[in-house]
């Protein structure tokens, strides 16, 4: 079994604590069974680092998700991960232009840490909160991301946006199924 350490990291709020919650759950589902699953929406804010190993398909993760606290030292835990989940708070469009700032940053680090530069997956968490296409559409343009994805695909480093509810489970097994994939063409 092929093992994948994984970070998460995300502006405060956005929903970092809950999301891997969620991808446990999702992960630890057999794939036939995989659905979206309400999950509850008490959690703290994390202030240090959480640490949580669970199987995904072939594979043993390492997640580790990040305070925001520790924003300047994300680096270093990027430096230590072979994918990085950025997540973002999608209702948040006032947060968009300092989360368009951190996921530079992250996206930067990343390209920096292996020859193609690590995968980024770009979480839009709380998608339930935002329905409207048109919502979407904004968000997408306040993050840069389409731009962003066409750097990248130039640099050949694999940046990934997928749309995603902790909260109701919407979107993690594509979430689950991008670390599946991510795995398998993973050079070892």
């Amino acid at each position: 079994m092929s093992s994948l350490n994984v970070v998460v990291v995300g502006l405060e709020g956005s929903g970092k604590t809950l999301a891997m919650r969620q991808l446990r759950r999702t992960c630890t589902e057999s794939m036939e069974h995989r659905r979206a699953v309400p999950m509850p929406r008490r959690t703290r804010s994390t202030t240090g680092v959480e640490i949580e190993s669970f199987s995904c398909g072939s594979a043993e993760l390492k997640v580790r998700e990040v305070s925001s606290l520790f924003q300047l030292r994300w680096a270093k835990w990027i430096g230590k991960a072979d994918v990085v989940v950025f997540v973002v708070d999608a209702s948040d469009s006032n947060a968009a232009a300092a989360a368009s700032t951190a996921l530079l940053d992250v996206v930067a680090e990343a390209h920096q840490r292996a020859p193609c530069g690590l995968p980024v997956l770009v979480l839009l968490n709380k998608c339930e909160r935002c329905a409207s296409r048109g919502a979407r559409a904004r968000l997408r343009a306040l993050l840069h991301l389409d731009l962003l994805q066409q750097q990248q695909q130039q640099q050949q480093q694999q940046v990934t946006v997928l749309d995603a509810s902790a909260v109701t489970g919407e979107g993690f097994g594509d979430v689950a199924a991008w670390l599946e994939q991510t795995i398998s063409v993973r050079p070892t």
